[in-house]
């Protein structure tokens, strides 16, 4: 679909979905298929309840929402605006890639990793993941509640606060060339896993 703005709200959709070069809201909400591709769209993306094989968003100006949603990978680079994926279930991996505004993962479930890279704006991430890696983050980062089996990387970060209270973590918690105004931690064995450098 190009140039159209598509309400396929519930819709069944047999292989691959294209949206590409939409002013308009985008409305897939508790749609199921196989693949999905969205580009270029200025409005918001509607994807509550949604179940795709994988999910590639590049290029949206207003808000994404995949809150409740489920897929194998879910991939969003190039968004302004909120990308919400609260309660979401990824099998595989969640990437947020060259983004701002708000990110909004609490309660997400990912059997991969978590990447969020170049983010400008508030991040938080009270997911259950492999791993979360979040490289040149800028803004307040929450991670409170966050639980990952390996390891929590945040590489060249800046922000008023990271609030790592209730994280669990089975590997280390590395902060790498990264500052922020305030850390909040709760737990003291939080602090035998994280290495500053």
């Amino acid at each position: 679909m190009s140039g159209v703005s598509p309400k396929l709200r519930g819709a069944r959709i047999h292989g691959p979905l294209f949206v590409e070069s939409v002013t308009g809201d985008v409305d897939l909400e508790g749609a199921r298929g196989l693949d999905l591709y969205i580009y270029n769209v200025r409005g918001n993306v509607k994807l509550r309840g949604a179940r795709f094989r994988h999910v590639y968003i590049d290029t949206v100006l207003g808000e994404v929402d995949f809150s409740g949603g489920l897929a194998e990978s879910f991939v969003a680079a190039s968004a302004e605006g909120a990308i919400r994926s609260r309660g979401a279930e990824v099998r595989g991996r969640l990437h947020v890639l060259s983004s701002s505004g708000v990110l909004d993962a609490e309660g997400a479930s990912v059997v991969g990793e978590v990447l969020v890279d170049k983010f400008r704006g508030e991040v938080s991430l009270g997911v259950r993941a492999y791993s979360l890696e979040l490289a040149r983050v800028s803004g307040a980062v929450n991670l409170a509640g966050a639980a990952a089996e390996g390891d929590i990387y945040i590489v060249e970060s800046t922000g008023d606060r990271l609030d790592l209270s209730g994280a669990e973590v089975g590997g280390r918690i590395f902060i790498l060339a990264s500052r922020f105004g305030g850390l909040r931690i709760d737990r003291p064995q939080i602090f035998k896993s994280l290495v500053v450098l």
